[in-house]
């Protein structure tokens, strides 16, 4: 009786997990969603470049410094903003330099074809954009022959706030 009751089990726990594979698993025969797989890899670039700039900004600043990171994908690649805070003693020049580190690795991420950093701190107590550059992979391609100072002239977009003066 017992043999009995252990191979019932057995059949129906076959049973339930053949059951389970058939509805969670998707047939290899039925057609595919093309837009959602080309969506969930888009995702997935996103996800991974991400995490690559949020390593090399950690590593290079040593602190917390992220407010965001936005990613666009348009056709020719991706488009990154990266938002970061700083002190509020922080100068042009030690912005530049840190700028220049990030920027200065990034530039190994092949997927991105543009990238925004904009940098904040404190001004009159209120949380103030204070730094914003746009370089395109071009740019970044060139950082290596450059060095931060550079960076006002080579950037496509270069934009202070009169604190800096």
């Amino acid at each position: 009786m017992k043999n009995t009751i252990k191979a019932l089990f057995i059949c129906a726990l076959i049973i339930i997990c053949a059951i389970a594979l058939t509805k969670f698993v998707p047939n290899s025969e039925a057609p595919m969603d093309i837009t959602s797989k080309e969506e969930s890899s888009e995702e997935l670039l996103k996800q991974q470049t991400t995490t690559a700039i949020a390593t090399i900004v950690t590593k290079q600043l040593l602190e917390n410094a992220i407010l965001n990171i936005t990613i666009a994908q348009q056709q020719d690649g991706q488009h990154v903003e990266l938002l970061l805070q700083s002190n509020e003693f922080v100068d042009e020049a030690t912005l530049l330099m840190d700028t220049y580190n990030i920027l200065h690795e990034v530039q190994d991420i092949e997927h991105i074809k543009q990238i925004t950093v904009r940098w904040h701190r404190l001004v009159e107590n209120k949380n103030t954009e204070v730094l914003t550059l746009t370089v395109s992979k071009k740019t970044l391609a060139t950082l290596s022959d450059s060095s931060h100072e550079k960076l006002p002239e080579l950037a496509d977009v270069y934009e202070k706030h009169p604190v800096l003066q």
